[in-house]
């Protein structure tokens, strides 16, 4: 098994994050976790995408759309690098950690305030709420 050759296709970062979605945060953390070269495309429109939803991936020219099914295909285009080693147990607490890691870096984000047009108060100005 060689190292395939990966184009991971996701959103922007924002807020501090390389990311908005945590469905591409995570696939990313792992082919940084496996030292896997890849090149990272930044597409703001998941219109764009072959399920209209981000990340989707080619990996040795195939394309992919699904973070978990990108992971299966990782694993088993590296000889099961992802999952090596581990028991069901292990690999299920590894996943498990994997989400609280990306819920952690969302926690981390700063809220932008919106402010939001309410319309007329009644004496001719706007009346506007924070969310």
């Amino acid at each position: 098994m060689g190292r395939p050759e990966i184009e991971l296709y996701t959103l922007g970062g924002a807020f501090g994050m390389r990311s908005v979605s945590p469905f591409c945060l995570k696939l990313e953390m792992l082919l940084v976790h496996l030292k896997l070269d890849y090149t990272l495309v930044i597409e703001p429109d998941p219109r764009k995408a072959p399920k209209g939803k981000m990340p989707w991936a080619k990996i040795d020219g195939e394309v992919f759309a699904d973070s978990e099914i990108i992971i299966e295909v990782i694993d088993g285009r590296t000889g099961g690098l992802v999952y090596a080693g581990l028991t069901p147990q292990e690999r299920a607490q590894l996943e498990k950690e994997i989400a609280i890691g990306v819920a952690h870096e969302f926690s981390q984000m700063s809220t932008p305030q919106i402010v939001i047009n309410c319309g007329d108060d009644g004496e001719g100005g706007l009346t506007n709420s924070l969310i």
